[in-house]
Parts: structure tokens; C-alpha cells; sequence
């Protein structure tokens, strides 16, 4: 009550505070309030008074709607609302007043409406889940494929948002130190939900697609700045690859591509290389690869052929573990000869682990950077691979 000059109040970390006094309603000098991390906080008193708060953050705190009064704090710069599953906000309350923020958080809240947040022309960093497929699309078409977005953003869907469903949708690094990330949950086909500027890409138990590029391949005709894609816990997903489609094409700068928990996968491409009319597709899409992990997938029995492998000249590590069906890494076609080599450069790690139906790795020489050991643990049947050295 007597602390009029306080500038920066931190109760962070306080598990059994559940309510805040009155008498915080009184800081007006207050610049920054902190409250993450109150598990069991559910009041927090008005918040419009205090005119001068330009950081507020109430994150995994147990808050059912938002403090009164936040339409008030027009010179707000950084707002973290995130991981309050119980959350709900109420479109056009109080966010469309706040365009002054820079840093606008409100991962695992209720979905949000493009109005909500398209006067915010200084925002940097934003994360949120947009109610709907339209209002989704209109932020991506309109905002960041018009350059006017934020430079990081964490944008998270789902057809059906259920309370408390996005707290498995997670960062592991904070907003600010993001990447531009789309992560998605269980919907049918997006059409022009992709940033062209997208730079991670996670897919999340979702039930209905059963190729990566048909739910996607209605997407802009513009070369995407793609890197990563990671895929999880997808109970119908066969292929991710058509090798011929609009996607495809324009997935140029991919450097890491994990999988697991995909029951239904058979194959990465559901065309070889060599069968393909335009084979730059995957020339482009696979050329910046680098890591590849995939485990859990148990009805898959060949990582890729050897025409694909060759494409694979930036590899530098693959990790293949728990696949219970996997009976090679790299398959040889029936347009391979027997002279062919699997030359992957780069390879400084080979990682496979608990496939009990392997049998061998490659049935050609692989030829990889010296110094280049393969790890094995777990696979009875497998022969040791047959390795050749590039020149120092």
C-alpha cells in the first residue's frame, strides 16, 4: 500500500498464491509486473490504473479470464498470457487497443480473430492460435506474406480447439528466440495456411491426413524458407512425398526432418527419383539436408532408396531407431547397377537402434568422410555395412 514508487513488482514461482490485493490496483508508477509460473493464482485485481505498465506477463498461472481493465494499458509493450490453459478470451476485448506491443504471447489461450491483433504494426514476436481456418488464412495471406508480420511467431492450429487441448503444442525455447514456426494439430487440408517465410514446420497427432503434401500442396507457388519439419503421433500418414506437387517444388532450404510415432508410414516418397519426370523436385527439396531422425514407425521397411540417397550430399547424421518393420536404410532400385556406390560425403553419424528385421544398411559400399563410424545396438540380424573413405 505504501510502496507509490515501485516501478517492477516479480512474484514469479509463489505455488500457493492464489489471489492478489487490491491494493496493486494503486501502482501507477509500476513499468513491469511479472506472475509467472503462480500454478494456483486465479485473482488479480483491475489493472487499468496502472497507465505506465509497459511488461506484464501471467503466465501458467490458473486465471479463468482475463484482469479487468487491460483495454487501458495503451503503451503496453510486452504481453505474456501463455499456458493458462483455463484461459478464455473474448475477440475484440481488450487486444485491438493494444498497438503498442511488440511481444504478444498467448500460446494454449482460446483461438483468436485477425482484428484482434492486425493494428499491432510494431509487433516482433507473437504466438497464439487463431479460431478458425478463415481467420488463420487471412493473417497469413494478408499480414505475413505481405511482409507486414512480426519477425518470430509460433502460430498453432487445430480444427477443433478443445480447453486445455494446446498445452501439448510447446516451444522449447522462449518466443523471443524462436524461429518462425507453424505447428499444427488434428484438421483436413490447409490451403494457403503456409508463411512463404515459415521456417519450422510441426505436425501433431493429427487423425486425417495420410500425405504430407496433398493436406498442404494448395499452397502459394513461391519458394518457402522451410528448415525444419517435424511430424508426430499422426495415426494415417503413409507418405510425406509426392515429389511432383506445388510443394514439393518449393521446399528448397530443408535441413532436418524428424518423425516419430507414425504407425501408418511406408515411405518417405511415394515416388522414386528415378521414375520421376522433373527429377530437380528432389534435387532441390533434399540437397540442404542434414539430419534425419525418425523412430516409433513401425510399418515402414526402407528409409530410401539409393537414387534418392544420392541427392543427399549435405547429410550429416541419421538416427533410425524402434522401428520394428525396417529391414534397410538405403534400398537399391531396379535401375541400379552393381557397380553403383552410395556416396553421402558429409556422414558423420549413423545411429540404428533396436530394429530387430534389419538385415543390412545398404546392400552397396558406402562411401563417407574419413574417420566415419556407424553405431549399432539392438539389431541381431544386421551385417556389418561394407564402408569406403573419401580422401582426406
Amino acid at each position: 500500500m505504501h510502496m507509490n514508487a515501485l516501478t517492477t513488482l516479480d512474484l514469479s514461482r509463489n505455488d500457493c498464491l492464489t489471489r492478489l490485493p487490491h491494493s496493486l490496483s494503486n501502482l501507477r508508477t509500476l513499468t513491469s509486473l511479472i506472475l509467472n509460473g503462480c500454478s494456483k493464482l486465479e485473482y488479480i485485481p483491475p489493472l487499468g490504473e496502472l497507465r505506465s505498465l509497459l511488461r506484464l506477463e501471467i503466465s501458467g498461472c490458473f486465471i479463468q479470464v482475463p484482469p479487468e481493465g487491460l483495454e487501458n494499458l495503451i503503451n503496453l509493450k510486452w504481453l505474456d498470457m501463455s499456458s493458462n490453459v483455463d484461459l478464455e478470451l473474448v475477440p475484440g476485448s481488450f487486444l485491438p487497443r493494444l498497438t503498442n506491443i511488440q511481444y504478444l504471447d498467448l500460446y494454449g489461450c482460446s483461438g483468436i480473430k485477425v482484428e484482434d491483433i492486425e493494428g499491432m504494426d510494431f509487433l516482433e514476436c507473437f504466438a497464439g492460435a487463431f479460431v478458425d481456418r478463415e481467420n488463420l488464412n487471412r493473417y497469413v495471406q494478408q499480414t505475413l506474406n505481405n511482409g507486414h508480420g512480426p519477425h518470430t511467431y509460433s502460430i498453432h492450429y487445430q480444427d477443433r480447439i478443445h480447453k486445455g487441448h494446446w498445452e501439448k503444442f510447446c516451444y522449447p525455447e522462449p518466443l523471443s528466440k524462436c524461429s518462425r514456426t507453424m505447428c499444427i494439430k488434428d484438421c483436413e487440408e490447409l490451403s494457403n495456411a503456409l508463411p512463404i517465410d515459415i521456417v519450422k514446420l510441426s505436425v501433431q497427432d493429427n487423425s486425417q491426413w495420410v500425405c504430407l503434401c496433398s493436406a498442404l500442396s494448395s499452397n502459394p507457388l513461391s519458394p518457402f524458407e522451410l528448415e525444419e519439419i517435424k511430424i508426430q503421433h499422426c495415426t494415417k500418414l503413409k507418405s510425406l512425398f509426392c515429389l511432383s506437387c506445388s510443394l514439393c517444388a518449393n521446399i528448397q532450404k530443408l535441413q532436418s526432418l524428424r518423425l516419430s510415432h507414425l504407425e501408418s508410414l511406408t515411405t518417405i516418397c511415394n515416388k522414386d527419383i528415378v521414375n520421376l519426370i522433373q527429377p530437380w523436385f528432389a534435387t532441390g527439396m533434399f540437397s540442404q539436408l542434414k539430419d534425419f531422425d525418425i523412430s516409433n514407425c513401425h510399418g515402414i521397411k526402407t528409409l530410401m532408396t539409393s537414387s534418392l540417397a544420392s541427392h543427399l550430399q549435405n547429410l550429416e547424421s541419421i538416427t533410425v531407431s524402434n522401428c520394428d518393420s525396417m529391414e534397410q536404410i538405403f534400398a537399391v532400385t531396379f535401375d541400379d547397377n552393381d557397380s553403383i556406390k552410395i556416396i553421402l560425403p558429409k556422414l558423420n553419424f549413423l545411429w540404428v537402434s533396436c530394429l530387430p528385421q534389419i538385415k543390412t544398411v545398404s546392400e552397396r559400399i558406402l562411401v563417407c568422410k574419413y574417420g566415419f563410424r556407424p553405431c549399432i545396438t539392438g539389431c541381431p540380424k544386421l551385417c556389418e555395412p561394407r564402408i569406403e573413405y573419401l580422401p582426406l
